[in-house]
C-alpha cells in the first residue's frame, strides 16, 4: 500500500511540474519567446544584414574561373542571442517532455510539433554551418527559409492576449496569400 501511495505522490508531482511548464505565464519565458521574435524581425532589416563579397575559385577542365558574389551575413550578436532563446526552449521543451504523463499525446500535440520544428533547424544549421560544399550551403538556405517556423512561438502567447488571438486568426485566414 505504501508503494502505491508513493506512485501516486510522485505522479502528482511529475503532473504539477508538467503544469507548471506548460503554462506559458511565466515571465522567464514571456521573456524569450519575445526576444527570440525581437531577433527575428532584426535579421530581417537590412542594419543587421552586411553584405560581404566573396570570390570561389574553380577550375574547370584546363581552366580557372573565378566567380564573385556578394552575400549577406547575418550579424554574429543575432546569432548569439538566438542561440541563447534556443537553448532555452530547447530544455523547456525537454523538461516539459520528460514530465508530461503521456508523452504519446505531447509528441502528438501540435503546438509541440510547432516548438520542436522551430528548435530543430538552429542546430542543424549549426552542424552544417563548417561544411563548404554547396549541398551544405543549398541545405543552409532552406534551413534558414524553415527557420521562419519560429515566428509561430507568438502563437504560444495567443492564449493570454486578446490581442494576440486576433493576429493569429489574421494570419490564419491570410497563409494563402503569404505562402504566393
Amino acid at each position: 500500500h505504501h508503494t502505491h501511495t508513493h506512485e501516486v505522490d510522485n505522479q502528482i508531482h511529475t503532473y504539477s511540474l508538467f503544469l507548471c511548464l506548460s503554462l506559458p505565464t511565466t515571465s522567464l519565458l514571456l521573456f524569450f519567446i519575445l526576444l527570440s521574435i525581437t531577433t527575428f524581425c532584426l535579421e530581417t532589416h537590412e542594419a543587421f544584414n552586411p553584405i560581404s563579397n566573396s570570390t570561389v575559385v574553380e577550375v574547370v577542365g584546363n581552366d580557372t574561373v573565378v566567380h564573385f558574389y556578394q552575400e549577406t551575413e547575418t550579424r554574429v550578436e543575432l546569432t548569439y542571442v538566438e542561440g541563447l532563446c534556443v537553448i532555452w526552449f530547447t530544455f523547456e521543451f525537454f523538461v516539459r517532455i520528460l514530465s508530461c504523463p503521456d508523452k504519446v499525446k505531447f509528441i502528438c500535440n501540435t503546438p509541440n510539433i510547432i516548438d520542436f520544428v522551430a528548435i530543430l533547424p538552429f542546430y542543424l544549421e549549426v552542424g552544417l554551418s563548417g561544411l563548404s560544399s554547396k549541398a551544405a550551403k543549398d541545405v543552409l538556405g532552406f534551413l534558414r527559409v524553415v527557420r521562419f517556423v519560429r515566428i509561430l512561438r507568438i502563437f504560444k502567447l495567443t492564449r493570454h492576449f486578446v490581442g494576440l488571438r486576433v493576429l493569429g486568426h489574421t494570419l490564419r485566414a491570410s497563409t494563402n496569400e503569404f505562402l504566393l
